[in-house]
Formats: C-alpha cells, structure tokens, sequence
C-alpha cells in the first residue's frame, strides 16, 4: 500500500497515515530485541503525535516548529558545554552516551527488574532488564551511585534493595578499578575476565589471587570480608541479608570463626563464614 499526500493536509493526519499504511508499529514489534526498548519506542512515537495533534500544523509548519527548536537545545548545550550540569535521562536514551559520574535512584525490589506477576516469561524479561542494569553502571566514567529506599520500619527484615545491587558484587568491582586505574603498575591476578581488563589497561598481572593477605593466620570477619562470593552463592547471600539480623549474623561469625581454628581445611565452613560476614557488611553499610 502506497502512502498518499496531499498538499492541504495537517502534519498529524500525514503523520497517522503513515504510521498506519507503512505498519510501522507492527515493524517496530518485529525488530526491537527487548519489550523495555518497544515500549521506548511507541511512546516516542506516541509523544509525537500528540505534539502535532495539539499544533495542528501543517507539513511545512510542524517541520519549521522542530528545526527551531533542535537548533535551540542544540546551541544551549554548546553554549553551556564547559560547565558543571545536571542530565535527566533514562537509561534507554543513555546507551551509546558516557558521563564522568551517573547517580542511579530507584534500584528496588519490585520496580527494578520490575515484578509483573500476571506476565509469563519472567526469566526472560529479567535478563532484559539486567542488560539494562549493566548498560546503566557503564556509563560512568569515573563513579556510579546506586540508590533505594530504607524500609520505612525499623522492624522490616526484608531488604528493599534490587537483587541487581547483590549481584554486583561490588567490593570486588572497587578493587578491580583500584588495580585498574591506580598508579601501581603490577597486580594479582583474579578471575580470567578482571586479568583481562587489567591486560588493557597496560598493567601487568602477578600470577596470585587478589586481596587474599598471605599472612592471615586465622579466619576472621576480616579476612572473609576480602574475599569473593562465588556465584552460585548469591541467591543464599541474598536470603541471608534479607531475613537475618545483625546480631544473628554475629553471633554465627563467632561460631564459625572458633570451628574454623579447629578444622581450617574444612570448605564448607570458610564458604559459610565468606557469605555470613558479607550479609553483616551489606546490613551495615546500608543501615
């Protein structure tokens, strides 16, 4: 079907008949990857039309309407290009951008990966949004902030936080962009994929675990608190920040910690001691 103008016609009956006659909708269903992106999308395309709606201009007066005003915002950006400002954006606009810090509100349980319990599909929309998450963090340069809410009572067990901000990992995250972007020229050697980034960066790698101390004698807070949760044990570390308390988490520390002087070989202990005291740091640092 072929698109017909005439010359009389307002921008918003064009701009309908196009959308309409060239499926531009169904098109937009069919190559967008994410439901997130397709929502984007359609409501851009929806802000258009109510725009040319409410102007009710014609061709050639709705195109002379947006060229001015592109031409404004684009000479204010350049004309306040050197100094410090604020940019309110969502993260689908900000993919491709980067900013020397990126404050990010709103990483809570429910609303980011947002819980939509009559939908089907759950797993596969939750990689959508942890896709999302991922293009959110880099877009820093130098920090990223993440931001959500205390429970509203003290009493609250249950952690409003996202589960994206657990699955950070983020002590570990720190002391790779120290290894990263210090003055030191030589570093451990963690996982394949930080060797990697190091290697990049022009750093050379020691052949040794990281921010693992040598001369630790003993299983401690301390020493557990410097090592990495593993990935599958996420979900538990999770669970435990979620449902135990300070004192709780303590009183298993000191447990595990005088089992551990007498069997110091035994895994699965100095695993539960690794979980418990990064549960008591979360609790802590976000109290």
């Amino acid at each position: 079907m072929t698109l017909k103008t005439k010359k009389n016609q307002k921008a918003t009956q064009i701009f309908k008949e196009y959308r309409e006659q060239s499926r531009l909708d169904k098109w937009i269903w069919k190559t967008q990857t994410t439901l997130s992106d397709i929502e984007e999308t359609i409501e851009r395309l929806n802000s258009v039309d109510k725009i040319l709606e409410s102007l009710d201009y014609s061709c050639e007066q709705a195109l002379n309407y947006f060229e001015y005003y592109t031409k404004r915002s684009f000479d204010r950006s350049q004309k306040h290009k050197d100094t410090d400002q604020v940019k309110l954006t969502t993260i689908f606009r900000a993919k491709g951008c980067e900013f020397e810090h990126v404050y990010l509100p709103y990483w809570e349980k429910g609303e980011f990966p947002y819980t939509n319990r009559l939908a089907t599909g759950m797993n596969s929309e939750i990689e959508d949004e942890r896709r999302l998450a991922y293009v959110a963090l880099t877009r820093a340069k130098q920090s990223a902030k993440i931001f959500y809410s205390k429970n509203k009572d003290a009493s609250e067990k249950v952690s409003r936080a996202s589960q994206f901000i657990f699955e950070t990992d983020h002590l570990y995250s720190q002391n790779l962009g120290l290894l990263l972007y210090g003055s030191d020229d030589e570093f451990n050697k963690g996982s394949e994929l930080s060797e990697q980034y190091i290697l990049k960066a022009g750093k050379s790698v020691v052949d040794f675990k990281p921010y693992i101390s040598s001369d630790v004698k003993e299983f401690n807070y301390d020493w557990a608190i410097q090592q990495k949760v593993k990935t599958e044990q996420r979900v538990l570390l999770n669970e435990l920040i979620t449902t135990k308390t300070i004192k709780y988490l303590d009183k298993e520390l000191k447990i595990l910690t005088q089992k551990l002087q007498k069997e110091p070989n035994d895994n699965k202990l100095s695993n539960r001691l690794i979980m418990i005291a990064h549960a008591k740091y979360f609790k802590l640092v976000n109290n």
